[in-house]
């Protein structure tokens, strides 16, 4: 299960619990893989979301596994659908976590 967590609680206290910081970014914990998602506007003006993942403080490659990047029309958009993509990454590609 994935939750919100304040961004001033650190992700080691956090048991699956995520929150969108008011850096344009937002955290989760899922199945003790650290999720972090940004979003940045593109040239032609829609958003696309950054997945980075960390497992006991170390990054985690996680793969990249769409033929193109999807867009979003806001920043709100992209974040929730990058923390609802690497989620998926993490289930898909650590099953025995």
């Amino acid at each position: 299960m994935t939750e919100l967590y304040p961004s001033s609680q650190s992700a080691d206290n956090a048991e699956d619990q995520s929150e969108r910081a008011s850096s344009g970014a937002m955290h989760v914990t899922h199945r003790g893989v650290v999720i972090t998602v940004t979003a940045r506007k593109n040239l032609e003006g829609a958003w696309l979301a950054a997945i980075s993942a960390y497992i006991d403080g170390k990054p985690l490659d996680l793969p990249h596994v769409e033929p193109a990047t999807p867009e979003w029309l806001t920043e709100s958009e992209a974040l929730r659908a990058g923390i609802e993509h690497g989620c998926y990454l993490v289930d898909r590609y650590l099953p025995h976590r």
